[in-house]
């Protein structure tokens, strides 16, 4: 018989195993739903994420080139409004490169904060002041899937939406979850594969600790300024 004790030390485990990115792909689907909305869970994840952060203490920085950020963030977040199969790389088209390694989404935007970050001069920040940035993926039980990017300081988040597009009639909105508060609304995520939300400023210091999510709502967005729909996709952000 299992026991709430036992659900207790399971949801443990997995929260361990999130944080270091070794949950198989359908599992860790499933614990990014569940983040958006049970705030214990959220809590666990932010236990072992301090607890295994020394992991990185001996990995030694390295300074990249100024072109190394402009190649990736063009890849990742082009001007173009709408990937093609004429205009976007093979591997970002494809969801089997998501899918067959799940933490690759997370790596790469890790890889793109890094360089944002105080690694780099000029008017991110200097090599004094290093630039807040926080990355997510966003996934769950449904067929949606994005990436994001968000820049404190500018207040402004980068998305591209994988897979998943709404429904006719239907939009996606973008919700972030502080710790234990109630969800707050960022607006509607773009039609566009790829696109940006101008986070309000009330609001861009609510990032350390919170989860964003996507939920199914009205055209337009919600109607009672909380989630109404299923919640499609969630996902903790990381900082960096």
């Amino acid at each position: 018989m299992t026991t709430e004790k036992d659900i207790e030390h399971l949801d443990d485990a997995l929260a361990a195993e999130y944080v270091l990115g070794v949950l198989p792909h359908a599992e860790r689907l499933s614990f990014s739903a569940r983040l958006a909305s049970e705030a214990d869970l959220r809590i666990k994840v932010q236990f072992w994420e301090e607890q295994l952060v020394s992991m990185t203490d001996s990995v030694e920085p390295v300074t990249p080139s100024a072109q190394v950020l402009s190649r990736i963030e063009g890849e990742i977040f082009a001007a173009s409004d709408r990937i093609s199969p004429a205009n976007a790389p093979s591997w970002w088209l494809s969801l089997g490169f998501w899918r067959g390694l799940s933490m690759l989404s997370l790596a790469t935007l890790v890889v793109l904060a890094a360089l944002y970050s105080g690694a780099l001069t000029g008017p991110r920040g200097t090599d004094t002041e290093a630039v807040p940035l926080y990355v997510a993926e966003l996934s769950g039980d449904s067929d949606v899937q994005l990436v994001t990017v968000y820049d404190a300081s500018s207040g402004v988040l980068k998305m591209n939406r994988v897979k998943g597009a709404p429904a006719a009639g239907r939009s996606f909105e973008l919700w972030l979850i502080e710790g234990g508060n109630n969800p707050v609304s960022l607006g509607l995520v773009p039609t566009t594969v790829r696109g940006t939300v101008t986070v309000p400023e009330n609001l861009r210091d609510k990032f350390a600790d919170a989860v964003l999510a996507i939920s199914d709502e009205p055209e337009g967005g919600s109607p009672t300024g909380q989630a109404t729909g299923a919640v499609l996709a969630a996902g903790k952000l990381a900082a960096i």
